[in-house]
């Protein structure tokens, strides 16, 4: 089985945004960070691998984090605090660390592997 064959999933990759909004009053610039409503890459092909998941308890809010190894191939525009839903469950993971894989002999990237991150937070789902 080829590398392109493996990857069997699908999802949308949102590229993190940085504004800079006006001040008021008197008060400086600040920089505001938020990803668009589209997709800047739309169904791209990829593999989740099932991971860990931890459960985190505290008052007065359950915090629960889950992580998932995710490849990609190598002509992906993939970066760190990427937003990517996945396309058949609709679950939105925040992309970690990509870094390329490459063969040791050739030099050559054979594929990208990231750390997609999902927390259920009350702040995320606002």
């Amino acid at each position: 089985m080829s590398l392109q064959g493996m990857m069997v999933h699908e999802c949308d990759i949102y590229h993190l945004q940085k504004e800079t909004k006006p001040g008021k009053y008197g008060q400086p610039e600040e920089e505001v960070y938020s990803y668009k409503d589209t997709p800047n890459i739309a169904e791209q092909s990829c593999y989740f691998i099932e991971g860990t998941t931890a459960s985190i308890q505290s008052v007065p809010n359950q915090l629960n984090s889950q992580e998932i190894r995710v490849l990609f191939m190598p002509d992906a525009d993939v970066k760190h605090n990427d937003k990517a839903i996945k396309k058949d469950t609709n679950v939105t993971y925040y992309i970690r660390n990509p870094f390329p894989v490459k063969n040791p002999r050739t030099g050559e990237v054979s594929h990208i592997k990231a750390i997609a991150e999902r927390k259920s937070e009350p702040w995320l789902t606002k």
